[in-house]
């Protein structure tokens, strides 16, 4: 399962950290609280879930993804294979 984090979700979507916070908030992004410390989890479901509703994010995701760089922390190549196997691309 991937997750990222409130602030690498930001950079990823090209917002402000606190744009995020405010869609969790509002319930248009689904996240876990793994600990105060850490904060808010994404699951890759939830992005994928945001992502159907906010065309504009889905394509600068998929942008990121396919230009062969970094998605938050991890190689976008392992994403772009994790989420096609997954069946969330197609």
């Amino acid at each position: 399962m991937l997750t990222w984090s409130t602030e690498e979700l930001a950079e990823i979507l090209d917002v402000a950290a606190s744009t995020v916070r405010k869609w969790i908030q509002k319930k248009q992004l689904r996240a876990v609280k793994a600990c105060n410390k850490e904060g808010n989890r994404i699951r890759e479901s939830s992005l994928i879930d945001f992502l159907d509703d906010h065309p504009k994010y889905r394509q600068i995701f998929l942008h990121k993804l396919t230009n062969n760089g970094a998605i938050g922390n991890k190689d976008s190549k392992e994403v772009y294979n994790y989420l096609l196997q997954k069946g969330y691309l197609t």
